[in-house]
């Protein structure tokens, strides 16, 4: 017997007594419970997405057409025959998935291994006890986390000598470029990362790009998932943009804005003492007026009981100088 699965849905129930799979039309269907085909059964992915979610699935072989997609992560026990797409992890809630295969896989011409790499270690790994005959296919690389320079990340484990993919796509990066590197029974996305401060135009610019360099690979989950969207931009007039919002300096205005504020404080200041001591006084605000001015009660109640001990105030206060103003 088969078990057709058509469109969306999720298995949740325990099954028995089938020695086929088929997935057809668009759509994910979820596996969420062991399942075991009976003898040398096979499951076909015809379309859409089959979906491993930490289940074990056992099949003699499974088959992955175009355009069909098998994703997830658990494990197989059986082989793996691939003519569309194979993506692990759960997509954006947690992009890194491990699949464990007790078999082998073979990347068909034109199918694909679609990975998700990011730094710690975070990845996508097809973990294999046979054969990845990979040559005629393709690898897409996807960066959720910034990586930092040269940091090789191993994507397939194998129970043989892996060789590379006959192509590597990933998304247009001014800084970023990724690489194959196959060692013995692994093959690795290596990372080749050129500075921010490349594209900089300004001092705080280069300032900002330098501690985000410096962050890369060292940082919370969610700096790291910002880092990799700068690493994406796709111009240098965007980086440059980034860079100045994400800088501490000041916006422009703000150093006039502090002068005038010390600057009514001072005179405020000084108004208030000369009102008490009856001298002449500048302008509340600004000016070199030397008419003397009387200050409300108000303005001097607080000063009184220190001048009728005998107390007395210097009548200028020191401010700061603010880009020499």
């Amino acid at each position: 017997d088969t078990l057709n699965l058509y469109g969306s849905g999720a298995v949740t129930w325990n099954i028995y007594s089938f020695e086929k799979l088929t997935k057809d039309w668009s759509g994910r269907w979820t596996l969420e419970t062991d399942l075991d085909l009976l003898g040398s059964g096979a499951t076909q992915i015809l379309d859409g997405d089959l979906h491993i979610n930490g289940i074990t699935l056992t099949s003699a072989t499974v088959g992955v057409a175009l355009p069909g997609t098998l994703s997830g992560t658990g494990a197989i026990i059986g082989d793996i025959s691939n003519s569309g797409t194979i993506a692990l992890g759960n997509g954006t809630e947690n992009p890194f998935g491990t699949l464990d295969v007790t078999g082998g896989v073979t990347f068909n011409a034109g199918s694909t291994m679609a990975v998700d790499i990011g730094a710690n270690g975070r990845r996508d790994l097809l973990n294999l006890t046979g054969t990845a005959n990979v040559a005629a296919a393709e690898i897409s690389v996807k960066e959720f986390t910034a990586i930092p320079n040269g940091e090789p990340i191993d994507v397939i484990l194998a129970g043989s000598p892996v060789g590379s993919f006959g192509s590597l796509v990933q998304d247009f990066s001014l800084l970023v470029q990724f690489s194959q590197q196959a060692v013995g029974n692994s093959l690795g996305i290596l990372t080749t990362r050129i500075p921010y401060s490349t594209f900089a135009e300004t001092d705080n610019q280069t300032q900002v790009a330098d501690a985000l360099l410096q962050s890369v690979g060292d940082c919370t989950e969610d700096l790291g998932t910002v880092l990799a969207y700068i690493d994406f931009l796709p111009s240098e007039q965007d980086l440059q943009n980034a860079y100045e919002q994400l800088q501490p300096k000041p916006y422009a205005i703000h150093p006039d804005l502090i002068l005038q504020s010390a600057s009514f404080y001072r005179n405020t200041v000084n108004n208030r003492l000369a009102a008490r001591r009856r001298e002449p006084a500048v302008s509340p605000i600004f000016g070199d007026s030397t008419a003397p001015q009387t200050a409300p009660n108000d303005y001097t109640k607080e000063l009184d009981p220190y001048f009728a001990a005998g107390g007395s105030v210097a009548t200028t206060v020191e401010i700061p100088t603010i880009n020499g103003k």
